[in-house]
């Protein structure tokens, strides 16, 4: 399974999206409360608004399946944590970090992964449908390694720096890039159909288990 470059590529993408989402868990704190004197219960805000962007962002993901090639949409995503990726350099070379630059960057950054890491675990899935479970347990081992890997090596500036946090950050967009276009090919009609059908089957089965609670026993 491993060898199939399509599965492959898509599991490097959501992979290297938690990688992404992680580094900005372990230093988001140091840059906007020790760097730039955020309050706990402000940065608690500022984590939710983050938190609500990606959900959004998956929200719309899955509106545009089927409409929108949905490697497109993950390319988009890589894009837009890519820029913010720069935009976090840019303010940590030369201003620090300020906070309006932290604050703007975080969000594009958490708001672009709802984009980019469950569809490329939906793509990857569709490589592989005479493997589902082992492809699950495949996606889901790598992007909790890559999680534990990049989270103590993004801190290692503390809070003095967020160089180290955004090299990764970069490094992982690129490498995400390279393997999106290297490694996969641009879904066929059948994949389409098969992510709208995912995508319209998730609010039944919630539905159907709502309703299941509400019935009397």
């Amino acid at each position: 399974m491993i060898g199939h470059r399509g599965f492959l590529g898509y599991l490097v993408v959501m992979a290297f999206s938690m990688g992404v989402t992680f580094a900005y868990v372990a230093t988001s704190a140091f840059i906007l409360q020790s760097m730039n004197g955020l309050s706990p219960i402000m940065y608690s805000v500022d984590f939710a608004v983050n938190a609500v962007g990606l959900a959004l962002a998956s929200l719309l993901a899955a509106r545009l399946a089927g409409r929108v090639r949905t490697r497109s949409v993950i390319t988009v995503g890589l894009a837009v944590t890519g820029a913010a990726g720069v935009l976090l350099l840019v303010g940590a070379l030369w201003w620090d970090t300020p906070l309006i630059v932290a604050v703007v960057a975080f969000f594009l950054l958490m708001s672009a992964q709802g984009l980019v890491g469950p569809n490329a675990g939906a793509l990857a899935s569709v490589q592989v449908p005479e493997h589902p479970g082992t492809g699950s347990a495949v996606l889901g081992f790598c992007q909790w390694c890559m999680a534990g890997v990049v989270a103590p090596i993004a801190g290692l500036g503390g809070e003095h720096t967020a160089v180290p946090m955004v090299l990764i950050i970069l490094v992982l967009v690129g490498v995400s890039l390279a393997a999106l276009f290297a490694l996969t090919r641009p879904e066929s009609s059948q994949t389409r159909d098969l992510m709208v059908a995912a995508s319209r089957r998730a609010p039944q089965t919630m539905s159907t288990r709502r309703t299941r609670r509400e019935q009397p026993r």
